[in-house]
This record gives C-alpha cells, sequence and structure tokens, in this order.
C-alpha cells in the first residue's frame, strides 16, 4: 500500500507551482497523479476563503506582510492610538482569497485506507483602507479580518497554487481513531459507513474528504479534529417545515431523493450526521415510515435499519 513516504511531497509542490491556475482542477488532478503514482481525481473544490494579509500604501509599496503584528507594534492594542497616527498615510489592508482543491485517490479498502491531497489557489487582494472614515474598530481582529467580502477587490498578485497538505489517512488511523485520542463521532461515523449499504458499494473517499483540525485537550496534549466533509453538492429537504406544514408529509421519500441527488445508497443518513439537516423528530418519523414504507419507498437493508435504529437510541452529530 502507497504510503505518505512513498510520495515525493517537493515533486507535488513543483507540480502545482508549475501548473497555471487558470487550468481546469481535472487537469491538476491528471498532473499530480502522475508524480504521486496513484490515480487521483477530483473531491471537492471549496467555496472559497480568505486568510489576513498585510499592509500596503498607495502606490502599492508594501508597508509589513503581518498586519497584525505590526498593529501590535505600533500601539499596543490601542485602536485610537493607531488610527490618529495613520488614518491620513492612505494605507489599505490587504488579504488572501482561495479556494482549496481536494484530490484523492483510494488505497486500500477501509475507509481511511486512501491519500488526500490538499491544493491552494491563492492570490493577495486589496480589502480596503486600514481606517474607513470615522469608523475606528474596537479590537484589532477587526482591523486584521474585515467583515465586508468583495469578489471583485483589486489583486495585487497573480494566482497561484501551492501544496498544503498531502495525507495517507492509513497512516494516522491511531492519531484519528483511538480511544483516547481520537473523537468518538468520526469513530463511530467510520464504523458505520463501513457497516452500511454505502461503505459495501463504494470507498469512503468517493463520497468524503476530511477536514483535520488542530486542537489542545485538557491535558495539553496536541491532538486531531477529524470532520468529514461531503463532496456530493445536495439540496437538504426542510423536513421540520414539511411537519409542521402536514401537508403530504413522507420523510422517507424526502430522505431517499437525497440518494438520488448524491448519487449513492444511505447518503441522506450520513449527510444528516455530517450536517445535521434534520431534526431529531423528523428522524424518528422517518424510521417509522421506513418500517412500514409506503409506495415509492423502499426498504431500508437490514444494517441500515440497524444503523437508524442505533441513531435513535444514541443520535450524534458533527455540528
Amino acid at each position: 500500500m502507497t504510503t505518505l513516504a512513498d510520495v515525493d511531497l517537493a515533486a507535488l509542490q513543483r507540480a502545482c507551482a508549475m501548473l497555471a491556475p487558470a487550468t481546469a482542477p481535472e487537469a491538476l488532478a491528471q498532473a499530480l497523479a502522475g508524480v504521486s503514482g496513484v490515480p487521483l481525481r477530483v473531491a471537492l473544490v471549496d467555496r472559497g476563503w480568505y486568510e489576513p494579509g498585510g499592509l500596503v500604501d498607495g502606490t502599492g509599496r508594501r508597508i509589513t506582510n503581518d498586519l497584525e503584528s505590526w498593529a501590535m507594534a505600533e500601539c499596543g492594542g490601542d485602536l485610537i492610538a493607531l488610527a490618529q497616527k495613520y488614518e491620513s498615510a492612505g494605507y489599505y489592508v490587504t488579504r488572501f482569497a482561495g479556494r482549496t482543491i481536494y484530490l484523492t485517490a483510494a488505497l486500500g479498502s477501509a475507509p481511511l485506507d486512501f491519500l488526500q491531497i490538499e491544493v491552494d489557489e491563492v492570490h493577495e487582494v486589496l480589502a480596503g483602507r486600514l481606517f474607513d472614515g470615522d469608523r475606528i474598530p474596537d479590537v484589532i481582529d477587526e482591523l486584521v479580518n474585515p467583515s465586508d467580502h468583495h469578489s471583485d477587490a483589486t489583486a495585487l498578485s497573480p494566482p497561484r497554487r501551492q501544496l498544503r497538505e498531502a495525507r495517507a489517512f492509513a497512516g494516522m488511523r491511531h492519531q484519528l481513531t483511538d480511544e483516547h485520542k481520537g473523537d468518538p463521532r468520526f469513530r463511530r461515523f467510520l464504523a458505520e459507513w463501513a457497516a452500511s449499504s454505502a461503505g459495501r458499494a463504494g470507498h469512503f473517499c468517493d463520497h468524503w474528504v476530511l477536514l483535520l483540525t488542530p486542537y489542545l485537550d485538557s491535558d495539553g496534549e496536541h491532538l486531531l479534529e477529524a470532520r468529514p466533509l461531503a463532496t456530493a453538492a445536495v439540496t437538504y429537504p426542510d423536513l421540520a417545515r414539511q411537519r409542521t406544514d402536514a401537508v403530504d408529509y413522507h420523510p422517507a421519500v424526502s430522505l431517499q431523493r437525497v440518494d438520488a441527488e448524491a448519487g449513492y445508497s444511505m447518503a441522506w443518513y450520513f449527510l444528516q450526521i455530517a450536517e445535521h439537516y434534520a431534526p431529531y423528530r423528523c428522524m424518528v418519523d422517518a424510521r417509522a415510515e421506513f418500517r412500514a414504507p409506503p409506495q415509492g419507498v423502499r426498504p431500508l437493508a437490514a444494517a441500515d435499519a440497524a444503523l437508524l435504529d442505533n441513531w435513535v437510541e444514541d443520535p450524534y452529530n458533527f455540528h
């Protein structure tokens, strides 16, 4: 089985940098597949993100690459003093605007047996004046992270692609699922996937990528929280409203439409756990309807029905 040690990370980074950002993500997947030696596919392109940048003057001259550190050094956190000193300087805050492309390749049969490569497409843009009129932020975070985002903001640099992460999750199994380290929700999610009709029909990475977030536990130990992100774009039914309206309320019918959109069986169940789109009461109603299916509703397989029974008795979600 391929491990992270088998992947040339420097070669992946070079391939990312050489391929023009204007090319399609599928071309990126093909290029990196040639470097990594595994059949990568585009699993997900996120909706985009922003990160703090620096400070430039009206001519584009760089004042600092780290606005927060600069502001603290200049005023020690006193934003009124900072405004008095620089409100007429004509400085502009920058930020990095980007999106992340997730590429995956199955390496084995278990849910965590896959390679995930994350590539950022990023460029620096103007976020606005350092101080806008008489408005002075209350805290530095409001200065560094302006709340208004403009998709047509002036670009200060051409877009570039850079490798964010490459992970072979099989080698992280202990770290992510150990009883004393891993998130019990994630451990249960993987076990349920493997036991379900969804897990028997396809690989976990066909439908999910993993977002890992570092945190410190109560003992000061550095741990990772794993959260599944669905790769399918699905419209979730408003079961709570349907139940309140009580007009043609058939939750099982609505949930199996989710399966049709996602392209696999029991998608509605795992997406509910990941996104928490259906209230508990509606899940109970759905179980009752699956037990006595009306016309047009497929009965659940025994293993899938057992998962739903367990969830009703002991519900969990990631939100």
